[in-house]
């Protein structure tokens, strides 16, 4: 696998068989490796996370796997999904969680690789200022933790999981929960708003500690990774 991080939540995972293209958005045209099938994903409708541009590909050996909330027309190349649903196509299997915020994120097997985008599914605990803003991140825990519970005690080989600086000392959250729920291999971090030193602060983070060999840093170009089986 070769995975090269585009830019905030967008990745360009390589496969010998596979392209996958997630939360694209906010560039060019993306230039696509010859041969292969190709499949966009797009986990909900969000401006940094979806870019209807990615349509103009066109249909060729390629398929878009996109959030029942985004916009238009489902057909065998257009796939509409809905939370904790399971699909099958093209040789690989995909399923939906539930995001606290909007959309889906997804689970995908493909050649081997259990891979899990978390799209907006996260633990947003935002800075509290009244009783309003404690209760609305009381809720978000909740949800986040009900859709960690689903998937307890399950391995990803890779995540890439939202570590937005904006939640301040609160950026490593959701991280931290989807390592405690479930096994995960190499890490991707995402949803970073062009901060990417947010790597760095990952890195040296004594919290994060047991997961800084498995963290990706990703900001200097592509990485091949091995098969994990």
């Amino acid at each position: 696998m070769k995975i090269t991080w585009i830019e905030h939540s967008s990745f360009l995972i390589e496969l010998p068989k596979h392209v996958l293209v997630l939360d694209y958005y906010g560039k060019d045209r993306l230039p696509l490796p010859a041969g292969k099938s190709a499949v966009f994903f797009a986990s909900h409708h969000h401006a940094d996370h979806y870019d209807k541009a990615i349509l103009e590909h066109g249909t060729e050996q390629i398929w878009y796997v996109l959030s029942r909330d985004i916009y238009g027309d489902q057909d065998d190349h257009h796939i509409k999904v809905k939370p904790h649903q399971r699909y099958e196509f093209n040789g690989m299997t995909i399923e939906t969680l539930k995001s606290n915020d909007e959309g889906v994120a997804f689970i995908i097997e493909a050649e081997g690789w259990r891979i899990l985008h978390a799209g907006d599914l996260n633990d947003w605990h935002w800075d509290e200022e009244n009783e309003q803003d404690r209760h609305e991140n009381a809720v978000l825990k909740q949800r986040f933790d009900r859709e960690l519970e689903r998937v307890k005690g399950r391995t990803f080989d890779l995540a890439m999981i939202p570590t937005d600086p904006r939640l301040g000392n609160g950026y490593n959250l959701g991280l931290l929960g989807w390592a405690e729920a479930c096994h995960l291999g190499w890490i991707a971090p995402m949803h970073t708003f062009g901060d990417k030193a947010v790597i760095d602060k990952l890195l040296h983070d004594p919290a994060c500690a047991a997961l800084k060999n498995q963290i990706l840093d990703l900001r200097f170009g592509p990485i091949e990774l091995r098969d994990p089986h």
